[in-house]
This record gives structure tokens, sequence and C-alpha cells, in this order.
């Protein structure tokens, strides 16, 4: 998922679950200590703490909820063209984005530079909000 759309999810859970008689909006807390943390059926939590300038909610929660396996995300992909096509890890991820409509944000990948290479390897950083950093993929070129 998308950073934006997880961070909506997360809050509409809070809301759904607490029914604060003012709702939460994302812009009312920053997400924070995300962790992996096995628990029942979730896989991953997240604290979402209040910023100083939220009218709406005050102190932190903590939220469980999966995050999801970019390499099974990212199965039977190739990018488009060859690794000298591109300038920037950035350019690789917005392709993959148009082409494929993966759900994948920079902020959330840590990886070295574009190289002339078969494929790329995306690695999640550990503190990404939308996938588990264990799993990283490597997605081959198709030229």
């Amino acid at each position: 998922m998308l950073v934006h759309d997880l961070k909506v999810a997360l809050v509409t859970a809070y809301n759904n679950t607490i029914k604060p008689s003012v709702p939460m909006q994302v812009s009312d807390v920053d997400f924070v200590d995300v962790k992996l943390e096995l628990a029942g059926d979730t896989n991953s939590i997240v604290t979402l703490r209040a910023k100083p300038t939220s009218l709406n909610f005050k102190g932190e929660f903590k939220i469980r909820y999966n995050r999801e396996r970019l390499d099974r995300r990212c199965q039977n992909v190739q990018v488009p063209g060859k690794a000298v096509d591109y300038a920037s890890n950035h350019a690789i991820i917005m392709r993959l984005r148009e082409v494929f409509a993966l759900p994948i944000d920079i902020d959330d990948i840590g990886f070295a530079g574009v190289v002339a290479s078969p494929t790329i390897q995306l690695t999640p950083k550990v503190e990404s909000l939308g996938y588990l950093f264990s799993f990283p993929a490597v997605i081959p070129f198709q030229g």
C-alpha cells in the first residue's frame, strides 16, 4: 500500500475501534516506532502519537496491523527496459507504479544506486510502514 493510504486505513481503524467524539485525522498524528510483532493474525505494531498541534487527539495509541511482503507483491514483475534507461531508483519505482500499479513509496525503500545489472533489489526500510523489511524484492529488468 502507499504510505498515505495505509495511514488513512490505520486512522480509520482507530476511529472505528475507539469511536472518539471527534474523529482522528491523519494530520493529527505521527506514525512512529513501527515494529515487527507477531500477535494473533497481525505481524506489526505502530504507535500513533499526537502532534503538538493536534486539537482532536492527545497522547498516543498503539495499533496492530499487517505489513505486506514486498517480494510477494513483486512476483512476476519485470522493470521495463534496461538499468541504464533509468537515472535513479526513484525513476524505477515511479515506472513500476505506472506500469504495474505497484503500491511502493520511495521513502519506504532503502537501496543502493542503479547499476548496470540484470536486476534491482528493493529493500524495505526497517521502519517501513507498508512492508516487512526482511523480505526484499529482486526484480529483473526486461532488456
